[in-house]
């Protein structure tokens, strides 16, 4: 919201040079095709004529950044998941033969964001290996009467403070976002893709939604 309102500042300033700006193309079409709506591009098609005209872009434009191709659902839920500790919002995903469709919603471009959260109770860490050698790796979490083991969301601070003062989340409510419950190897309740959020200092009682 902070950074709507500081670019509107900048666009509508009268200033003549447009500073701290970035345009983001994420879509193109021909001139003429924008002026009698109706474009018989694919996507496919459209996306290599954005990359003729921007290239690799400069300070001022560029592609918005593209992760690749997949028909994996589960890939998708991994990217997000990246995306998401990251602090963005979502995904836009488009289909390669999808057509621009002028001023009304398309199945050919759809948006994916997180899906849910729940407060649970954290009963344990681990130590983590690797990169985390020494420090919290995973939070141990009660879904359910299901332990649910949680990695990511974490930041580095975190880590180190959780490992060190483990009383501070443990037995303690934390906020969980993930995408949809499931089940584990041995048919257990789990979630997928579960991302550790915050620590609820502010209540004591579980929710599932």
């Amino acid at each position: 919201e902070e950074n709507f309102k500081e670019t509107t500042s900048i666009v509508n300033s009268k200033e003549t040079n447009k500073v701290d700006l970035e345009f983001v193309a994420f879509d193109i079409i021909p001139i003429d095709d924008y002026f009698n709506h109706s474009c018989d591009l694919k996507f496919e098609e459209r996306f290599k004529l954005l990359v003729s005209k921007i290239g690799l872009g400069d300070d001022f434009i560029r592609i918005v950044p593209v992760y690749g191709i997949t028909d994996s659902i589960d890939v998708v839920y991994e990217r997000l998941n990246l995306v998401i500790e990251d602090n963005q919002e979502g995904l836009m995903l488009n289909t390669l033969s999808g057509l621009y469709k002028f001023g009304k919603r398309s199945n050919d471009l759809l948006k994916v964001k997180k899906f849910n959260t729940c407060d649970i109770e954290c009963i344990a860490v681990e130590e983590g290996d690797g990169k985390y050698a020494g420090t919290l790796g995973k939070i141990v979490c009660n879904y359910k009467d299901y332990e649910l083991r949680i990695g990511s969301g974490l930041t580095d601070e975190q880590r180190d403070y959780f490992w060190q003062n483990p009383d501070t989340i443990v037995g303690h409510i934390v906020e969980v976002k993930y995408f949809e419950e499931s089940t584990n190897e041995q048919g257990g309740l789990s979630l997928r893709f579960p991302v550790f959020s915050r620590l609820r200092d502010d209540k004591d009682e579980i929710s599932y939604e």
